[in-house]
C-alpha cells in the first residue's frame, strides 16, 4: 500500500547535505540525489544517517547555477551495499 501522499520523480542529481549538532559543529557530505516529490526525497549517501535526524540538502542546478536548500528529516535509513539509501521528508 503507497503511503506517499505525493509521487516521486526520478531526478538523479549530485547534491550535498549538511549536518549540525548542538555544539555547533557541522559537516557537509556528497550525497545522489535519486528521487524527490513535493513531500520529500531519496537520498545515496557513504554515511549513515539515523531516523529523526534533521539535515539541511542541497540541491545543485547546475545548468541553470542555482542551489536550493532544503530542511528535511531523516524518515528511514536502510544499508544497501556499501553506502546508505535515506528517505528525506521536506519540513521547509
Amino acid at each position: 500500500m503507497e503511503k506517499r501522499t505525493y509521487p516521486r520523480v526520478k531526478f538523479l542529481k549530485a547534491g550535498t547535505y549538511e549536518i549540525s549538532n548542538l555544539m555547533g559543529a557541522s559537516g557537509t557530505f556528497d550525497a545522489e540525489i535519486l528521487d524527490m516529490s513535493h513531500g520529500g526525497a531519496c537520498i545515496r549517501t557513504s554515511r549513515v544517517l539515523e531516523s529523526g535526524r534533521v539535515i539541511r540538502l542541497n540541491v545543485d542546478l547546475k545548468d541553470a547555477d542555482i542551489r536550493i536548500p532544503c530542511i528535511a528529516e531523516v524518515v528511514w535509513s536502510r544499508s544497501e551495499n556499501s553506502d546508505y539509501r535515506v528517505g528525506l521528508q521536506f519540513l521547509i
